[in-house]
């Protein structure tokens, strides 16, 4: 990537331009969760109203700077990441019987746990076609295996809850499932817009996959340390549903 000056971009110039393509993350998952049905619309606004850290998209909008690839595109595939990790949260808070998310009431407390699915249901499909708008099969291929991944994650994180002889290896194992799985997608698809050699995607790929893992190691920790207030959801769920993490 070149900045205006012909040389390699400041980290202020580069966070300024992901700042930019943020903003417009933002304007196209409002304008990409229209539906004909209401009550979609309604969970949907309530969803976006949440709020969240972006992570995600913030990850694959700075790899896809780095790689030169299309703007447009890779604020396309944020929104698609973006969908596909909302997904999952709306689902997961049904699988933990959780009751708050980002300090608000969850999608299944208010409107219950089937209308819940569906929603969630709504929301992976939804990602899949803005990605088939692409008419790339390795970006389908990719996101089709992180999602399969994912669910993969919670069902051994499941088939191990309430035991105390899961070692470190297996958990680590979960957290690159549920979590590091999806962001070292980020580094990838950031790679793969930019159209780069094999071995700068591997590279963005790791890089991705270190972020997801310490992300979810703290996340973690900080279910046993921190409080509702300053996490947005219940604290020692791990510990009241028997994951050891």
């Amino acid at each position: 990537m070149k900045s205006v000056y012909g040389v390699s971009p400041t980290l202020n110039e580069i966070f300024s331009l992901v700042e930019v393509d943020l903003q417009k993350v933002e304007l196209s998952l409002k304008a990409n969760a229209g539906s004909a049905l209401p009550l979609v619309n309604d969970i949907n606004e309530y969803l976006h109203d949440s709020g969240g850290k972006r992570f995600r998209p913030l990850l694959l909008l700075l790899c896809s700077k780095m790689c030169d690839a299309d703007d447009d595109s890779a604020i396309r595939l944020s929104v698609v990441i973006e969908l596909i990790h909302v997904a999952t949260l709306v689902h997961d808070d049904i699988i933990d019987n959780a009751s708050v998310r980002r300090g608000r009431p969850s999608v299944n407390a208010k409107w219950g746990n089937q209308v819940t699915v569906l929603m969630g249901d709504w929301l992976y499909m939804t990602s899949f076609s803005l990605a088939l708008e692409l008419r790339d099969f390795r970006i389908l291929d990719l996101l089709i295996d992180i999602t399969r991944g994912m669910v993969e994650g919670e069902l051994l994180q499941f088939q191990q809850q309430g035991g105390t002889d899961i070692t470190a290896d297996e958990q680590l194992d979960i957290c690159h499932r549920k979590t590091a799985h999806l962001f070292s997608g980020c580094g990838r698809l950031g790679a793969i817009l930019g159209n780069v050699d094999l071995n700068k995607e591997r590279r963005l790929e790791a890089y991705g996959h270190a972020v997801g893992m310490a992300f979810q190691l703290i996340d973690d920790l900080l279910d046993y340390n921190s409080d509702e207030d300053t996490l947005g959801k219940p604290v020692l769920k791990d510990l009241e549903e028997g994951k050891t993490t």
